[in-house]
């Protein structure tokens, strides 16, 4: 049980990570983006299969893209 969580929270922090230099000083961005990961992370971990964290990923890169359009429109 311990050895899966900090799989899980390894998994969560790369992905963090990777995203640190696109939204560097944006505080609030980054706290969203670690627990999207974790959630990302614990979806895999208790379905076993990417498809559901990939889903989940392009749904909400699709509605911020679709919010931001929005927002930035005029």
């Amino acid at each position: 049980m311990f050895l899966d969580w900090l799989v899980i929270l390894i998994s969560t922090f790369l992905f963090w990570i990777i995203h640190v230099p696109q939204y560097r000083g944006a505080t609030g961005v980054l706290i969203v983006v670690f627990v999207n990961g974790l959630i990302f992370a614990l979806l895999f971990y208790f379905t076993g299969s990417l498809i559901p964290p990939i889903l989940v990923h392009v749904i909400y890169n699709i509605s911020i893209g679709i919010i931001l359009a929005r927002k930035y429109k005029n």
